[in-house]
């Protein structure tokens, strides 16, 4: 949403294009380029101590507490659309 507000109106459809963007790649768009252009970035050669999860590892390996689940499920239940 933030991005959304920051784009000129004339580019609105590629925010659609930004959650298929994958970890890596970006969207270059400005005054100095002629066309938005998605690039996919080069590895760092010494790793951020951040990293995106893999979280379907993460699920995986990790043992379901059953109380979390019951609270995750009935927060879903209770949300509604705006």
């Amino acid at each position: 949403m933030v991005i959304r507000r920051l784009m000129p109106d004339s580019l609105e459809s590629l925010t659609a294009s930004l959650p298929l963007l994958d970890v890596g790649e970006a969207l270059l768009l400005g005054d100095a380029i002629i066309l938005p252009t998605r690039i996919k970035l080069d590895k760092p050669k010494i790793r951020p101590a951040s990293a995106t999860l893999d979280f379907w590892t993460e699920w995986s390996t990790r043992p379901v507490n059953a109380e979390d689940l019951k609270r995750a499920v009935e927060s879903m239940r209770t949300q509604s659309r705006v």
